[in-house]
């Protein structure tokens, strides 16, 4: 995850734009969103974000539950990356 901070100068709050990779098992993960950071005292560099979260998993391509195969080779060759429904994600982040 990359953060992207915009400094205003003589501000207490920098809007931020956050983009990032991830692989969890074996799945991709393509994540982005906005936020903004706080220098206010007492909440020095505490960050919140939200965005959306996009991933792909393996389906079946042509196989189908209940189908006749020769073995686990049949299943792994017919195995696709479909794209999932973006999911929103919301970040908290505080350096001490």
């Amino acid at each position: 995850m990359i953060n992207f901070n915009y400094y205003i100068p003589n501000s207490p709050i920098h809007p931020l734009y956050q983009i990032g990779i991830g692989v969890n098992s074996g799945i991709p993960t393509f994540i982005t969103g906005f936020g903004i950071r706080s220098n206010i005292n007492g909440l020095k560099r505490l960050t919140v974000s939200g965005g959306i979260a996009m991933t792909w998993v393996k389906e079946l391509d042509k196989l189908k539950v209940g189908n006749k195969i020769s073995g686990t080779d049949d299943i792994d060759k017919d195995l696709k990356f479909q794209f999932r429904q973006p999911k929103p994600y919301i970040g908290i982040q505080y350096n001490f």
